[in-house]
């Protein structure tokens, strides 16, 4: 009976752990690791990817923005994760501020 607790309290804590470490790497703008690819929409190349419990959403928005008076193109980027059941949609838009980066930067 014992052995059958630890086992269940090392598979949360392993839940847990990689729960975690996907939510510090979207929190820095970088792809999580333990997730699938799911789908990509013809926004610029958004794309949503799941994990065990929850839903990380990379935004690549193309976009024209006004930098010293021109009319630069580029993406809006940015990663949003969201946990089961509250799943965050592509219609329902990005959830922090993206980030605009010019398509010189985006080829480097």
């Amino acid at each position: 009976m014992l052995k059958k607790y630890k086992k269940i309290i090392a598979s949360i804590l392993v839940l847990v752990c990689i729960y975690v470490t996907d939510f510090t790497l979207v929190h820095f703008n970088k792809r999580p690791i333990f997730v699938i690819k799911r789908g990509t929409i013809k926004d610029g190349g958004s794309t949503q990817y799941y994990g065990l419990g929850y839903k990380v959403i990379k935004w690549n928005i193309a976009e024209s923005e006004k930098v010293d008076g021109k009319e630069v193109m580029g993406a809006l980027v940015g990663y949003d994760i969201s946990i089961f059941p509250f799943y965050q949609q592509f219609k329902d838009g990005p959830i922090r501020k993206l980030k605009f980066v010019p398509i010189e930067s985006l080829n480097e």
